[in-house]
Formats: structure tokens, sequence, C-alpha cells
């Protein structure tokens, strides 16, 4: 395992539109969580309850990251058997992140399932999340969208 020198290691880590694409997890996107004082540098600016057949089934969040200018959509879904998905959109230049990166997954820290997309840069931008939940089987579709940010 090659260990890199802390200069290497900021020097790999992507900037500006370079975060595009990646996932929330990556390693270089460790950076991402923390302020230099140590502090949580992620927040969730705003977000959407998501209703099927009129009930509240989940949320959409638009997640920010004030270290690195990033933005990426999350969902929580609160009933199972679920499907879930969300996206990302910046609004000045279109570009987008489809689709969750995994599977709905359990999440102890939120106490719901969740998946989560791959981050978009925002530093001087607009951008908006979208979330679908279906309940299975058959049982009803539900989406909603975030205010833009």
């Amino acid at each position: 395992m090659a260990v890199l020198s802390p200069a290497a290691a900021h020097a790999a880590t992507p900037t500006g539109k370079g975060w595009d694409g990646i996932s929330p997890t990556d390693s270089r996107a460790s950076v991402c969580q923390k302020k230099p004082d140590g502090s949580s540098a992620v927040s969730t600016p705003t977000s959407r309850d998501i209703y099927v057949n009129g009930g509240r089934s989940g949320k959409i969040e638009l997640r920010y990251s004030s270290t690195c200018r990033t933005v990426w959509g999350r969902v929580l879904v609160y009933t199972i058997p679920s499907e879930a998905d969300a996206q990302v959109y910046r609004y000045n230049d279109g570009a987008s992140t489809q689709f969750c990166i995994d599977e709905i997954a359990w999440s102890n820290v939120v106490g719901a399932y969740t998946c989560f997309t791959r981050m978009v840069y925002d530093g001087g931008y607009i951008a908006q999340a979208a979330g679908t939940i279906w309940l299975l089987p058959d049982a009803g579709v539900g989406y909603a969208y975030t205010d833009w940010y």
C-alpha cells in the first residue's frame, strides 16, 4: 500500500468540476466531510418529503459539502419493501448525475434506508435533487423535487 505525502494527497484531490461524478464515499472525497476545524462540512440545505398513495414514505435531500463545494442527492426510505432512486441537476449548465450509486441500504445514523448519487460541483452554480420511491410489489410510486440551492 502506497502512502502519499500530504502535498501529493492534496494534489490528487479534484477541484472545481473535477468533482463531477465522484462518489461521496470515494477516498478522495474524505476531504469533503470535515472543515479545517474538524466540524462537519456536510449539510442538507433543502429537502422534501416523498409521498406514495398519500402516505409519507421517505424524503429527498440535496446534500452539500462546503469544503469541496459539491452537492449530491440522498433518498431516505421509511417503508420496506421499496426501491428508490435519486438525481441531481445543475441548473447553470445542465450537468446532472443520474441514479443512486448502490441499492438502498439501512443507515443507523439516519434511521432509514438510504441511497445517494455521485457528487456534482456546485461552486457558483445552483442545483436541485429529485427522488423517487417505488413501494413493492406494485403498491405505488411517489417522487419529489427539492428547492434549488
